[in-house]
């Protein structure tokens, strides 16, 4: 009787198209996964961004009347009175926003204004989806 000595062609191709399947299947997980972490840095570094606005418009001291209620920040038009339009690049020369990351377009712009609605007082600022990234 003879003695296997090792594994047959077919046995070991099994193993590696199974192998592949299994690394396809982690990558595409994994890619998954950072793209979310992506987004979510993006998310947290605008909202941050949107903080720094809101106290540069305090340190100024620039003082705002509530906008009307059909105020729109994405389209504010001549009411500058209620809102403020600030470049990015002027908040970070500040130093309320810190971008050595280099994330963030440096030449847009953010909104802040006072909201009528509700009776609500507070400053809040407006930045076009995908500013940073």
């Amino acid at each position: 009787m003879k003695k296997k000595q090792g594994f047959t062609l077919v046995e070991l191709l099994a193993v590696i198209g199974i192998i592949g399947i299994l690394v396809t299947i982690a990558s595409a997980s994994v890619v998954s996964v950072l793209n979310k972490q992506k987004e979510t840095l993006a998310a947290d570094t605008e909202k941050k961004l949107k903080d720094a606005a809101i106290a540069y418009i305090q340190d100024k001291k620039i003082r705002l009347t509530s906008c009307p209620s059909n105020f729109d920040p994405k389209n504010p038009g001549s009411q500058t009175s209620c809102y403020r339009k600030i470049k990015v690049a002027e908040i970070i020369n500040q130093g309320l926003f810190d971008d050595t990351a280099g994330h963030c377009n440096k030449e847009a712009y953010i909104i802040v204004y006072k909201s009528a609605q509700e009776n609500y007082k507070e400053n809040i600022a407006y930045a076009e989806e995908g500013i940073c990234k």
